[in-house]
């Protein structure tokens, strides 16, 4: 199943309409449609554009044109703001949904006989529409807040910049990473840091000796320590940090692209069985209100699925950051 999009398909439609009109989210639909093919493993000129995203690369290219400097802590400062403005406009979206199935909800209770039991009811939506409400609120804050950063990062072109923004705005995928994620990388990829760089320098201008990194970095098993600032730091303190602080960045990336496939094996259960509960409603097995807790509950793990990709996709980033070359050695690494 593809993790890629969240939007609706016709027969989830037709069931939903015995809920006065209630729809799929929008952006179900890959979710709730057959696996899109693999895209293509060729290994894309900048790493950004593992995200296959054309809104990132011209923010991308407009925020370069922006700055006196764009290296590679600005370019993940901004992939950053825009997986966070891509993630929390799904969210968003989602919990709107949610909003509207549990006022459905509500209303279907409502309009039964008002015994105690249903007055209780009644007053538990009410708590979870408060609830879906605050969410609402924090989601739009965290999405306008990444927007306004984009938008000072992206001051040279504002047009260009704007355009860009309403395409991310308007997109239901999930930003993805199209490259497999490592087990291992080659120990060279340290070399593309700035401290690593800098004291390649300071060795070759001491004597005839010259940086050569062999083997592999795994992933580490706790984090790295932390850096004393202002301390010297000998040539082989810096790689031993470096690679500290590689590995564990890695160990990162691996644990959000399995918590990411096991939400996504979450929220394909969901998706069977909000079919399942529509075939059951249409036969006349079961009630509207068992449709609209199904959906609910599909909307829950759909959450979970964003918030998971976005934690993959800022892994991505975070790799990048601390290596800057890791992702353009892995391909010429078999996995």
């Amino acid at each position: 199943m593809s993790n890629r999009t969240l939007a609706p398909v016709a027969a989830l439609a037709t069931a939903l309409l015995l809920l006065a009109a209630v729809q799929v989210p929008a952006h179900a639909r890959a979710l709730l449609a057959d696996p899109a093919p693999a895209p293509a493993a060729d290994m894309p000129t900048a790493w950004w554009n593992g995200f296959d995203e054309g809104a990132l690369d011209r923010l991308q290219e407009v925020a370069r044109a922006s700055a006196g400097t764009w290296g590679a802590a600005q370019q993940a400062e901004l992939a950053n703001a825009y997986v966070t403005l891509r993630v929390q406009n799904l969210r968003l979206q989602n919990a709107a949904e949610l909003r509207e199935s549990t006022r459905k909800e509500r209303a279907l209770l409502g309009a039964g006989s008002p015994t105690r039991d249903a007055a209780q009811g009644l007053a538990a939506l009410d708590e979870r529409l408060a609830t879906t409400d605050r969410a609402i609120l924090a989601f739009s804050q965290q999405r306008d807040g990444a927007l306004r950063r984009l938008l000072q990062l992206t001051s040279a072109d504002a047009a260009a910049a704007k355009s860009a923004l309403a395409e991310a705005l308007d997109n239901r995928d999930l930003p993805a990473f199209r490259r497999a994620v490592p087990q291992r990388l080659p120990a060279s990829v340290l070399l593309s840091r700035a401290d690593v760089a800098e004291a390649e320098r300071n060795l070759a201008a001491h004597s005839s000796m010259s940086m050569l990194l062999s083997g592999w970095i795994a992933p580490s098993t706790q984090p790295a320590p932390l850096a004393l600032p202002g301390q010297e730091a000998s040539v082989d303190d810096t790689l031993r940090q470096a690679g500290h602080e590689v590995s564990w960045s890695l160990r990162q990336l691996i644990d959000a692209s399995r918590q990411a496939d096991t939400d996504a094996r979450r929220l394909e259960a969901r998706r069977l069985e909000l079919l399942a509960m529509q075939r059951r409603v249409e036969a006349g097995d079961a009630e509207p209100a068992n449709m609209l807790e199904a959906y609910q509950q599909f909307l829950a793990e759909a959450d979970a699925m964003a918030q998971a990709q976005g934690r993959l996709a800022l892994a991505w980033i975070a790799l990048h950051a601390m290596a800057p070359g890791s992702i353009s050695a892995l391909a010429g690494i078999a996995q």
